[in-house]
């Protein structure tokens, strides 16, 4: 996908989005370099890529079992690939402020064909971590597209 700037910043200063960024620290304990980045949000009207009737139909089922629940969506991560899993730094803390405030929520997340093998497992595992006094469920596939190549030579 490729947005425009003002497309990419619509729901990154929405006050719907919470944004969670990991840096590298110093020696001298200053930020040096951004190593993950990623933001949630309430309110997916802004993402003109996905189908938010879907989203609605699908989640608002699944949570009308629970009242309260909040319907959240991340894009996914963006990390560097050098270090450590930084992706389990903003997944956890978001889940552990979840988790101590009482906050009961569905997180909707993407994978692309090749990421879908390791990242719901750093998911899984950075939220199983986090939780302490909630229950938590497994990641579990909600919609799957195919992709195809079609080539003429």
């Amino acid at each position: 996908m490729q947005d425009t700037k003002d497309d990419f910043l619509l729901p990154l200063r929405s006050k719907d989005s919470i944004i969670a960024a990991t840096y590298n620290i110093d020696e001298d304990g200053s930020a040096r370099q951004l190593v993950c980045f990623t933001y949630f949000i309430n309110n997916v009207d802004s993402l003109y890529w996905l189908n938010s009737k879907y989203i609605e139909q699908e989640f608002i089922i699944d949570s009308g079992k629970r009242s309260g629940v909040i319907n959240i969506y991340t894009p996914g991560l963006v990390s560097s690939a050098v270090g450590a899993s930084y992706a389990s730094l903003p997944i956890g803390l978001f889940t552990t402020v979840c988790d101590s405030a009482g906050i009961s929520d569905n997180v909707l997340y993407e994978n692309t064909n090749f990421s879908k093998r390791y990242i719901p497992r750093i998911v899984d595992r950075a939220t199983s971590r986090a939780c302490k006094g909630s229950l938590y469920h497994k990641s579990k596939i909600i919609d799957e597209v195919t992709y195809r190549l079609w080539s003429i030579s």
